[in-house]
């Protein structure tokens, strides 16, 4: 079991770019991994994703970054200790939980990242991936819960209000902040976001700036994810394996439309 590259370089006080692996598709996760980036999400909470296609991407990821691939974070669909215990047994790194309210649902799903005693995680080394089916063992069962990433997804005004308690539960890495939910569960148009708006984005970062742990979010506000960077965020998901694809291939069409019709 490797050392979560991930988690070290943040704790080192690094900046992290990352991904969207949204089309369940082991050959993007493969370029991704070549690519370099420094983690990527797997997004079991919207799109087609399955547990043998986020496996098909860990390997590529290893196929196409080596030892040095980007460390895989995969997106629960919801506050499910029993979907984290598969994911975990088939490789992931770490575990983004989607929309935290309380410290008490935080504690919860940090404890179901974890083997005993802090944890209730249930283990079978002999089968799962985690433990290349049992031949690291021994090394797993030391690594694990030192090298397990944990990070929850501030989405509503009430996940703001319980930061600073959220941020008190060991095991909490980071928080990303979901712009988009943050807005509608907000009564804001994601795309026309207001002033008042802009005050809660901003009320989010500062929560979590002071209680001490990673800052994170997809590219949002116009900004190119080296200007999130520079306004005190840690970890940025600059786009999807989708939207690249989307992006590209609509650019292209309309630059043939200007001279072709």
């Amino acid at each position: 079991m490797r050392t979560n590259p991930l988690k070290a370089r943040l704790q080192a006080g690094k900046k992290c770019l990352g991904a969207w692996l949204a089309a369940n598709n082991p050959i993007t996760a493969e370029l991704f991994g070549q690519a370099g980036y420094d983690f990527v999400i797997v997004d079991h909470e919207h799109g087609p994703g399955d547990f043998l296609g986020a496996m098909s991407q860990l390997q590529a990821l290893r196929s196409g970054g080596g030892s040095l691939a980007p460390s895989p974070v995969i997106r629960i669909p919801w506050h499910d200790a029993i979907y984290i215990k598969r994911a975990l047994d088939i490789g992931m790194e770490g575990v983004m939980v989607p929309n935290v309210e309380s410290a008490e649902i935080a504690d919860s799903m940090v404890r179901a990242c974890l083997y005993p005693p802090k944890g209730y995680r249930g283990l079978a080394f002999g089968v799962t991936r985690h433990s290349a089916y049992g031949a690291d063992a021994a090394e797993t069962w030391d690594k694990a819960n030192r090298e397990m990433f944990v990070m929850l997804q501030i989405e509503t005004p009430k996940g703001i209000e319980a930061i600073p308690a959220m941020a008190q539960v060991p095991g909490v890495d980071a928080f990303l902040i979901g712009p988009n939910d943050l807005a509608s569960n907000s009564g804001e148009n994601p795309l026309k976001p207001s002033e008042a708006y802009k005050k809660l984005l901003a009320k989010a970062e500062n929560a979590i700036k002071a209680s001490g742990k990673k800052l994170a979010s997809i590219q949002h506000s116009g900004l190119s994810f080296q200007q999130l960077f520079e306004n005190g965020y840690d970890m940025i998901c600059h786009a999807s394996d989708i939207s690249m694809l989307r992006m590209i291939s609509a650019n292209a069409v309309a630059e043939h439309r200007k001279s072709n019709g």
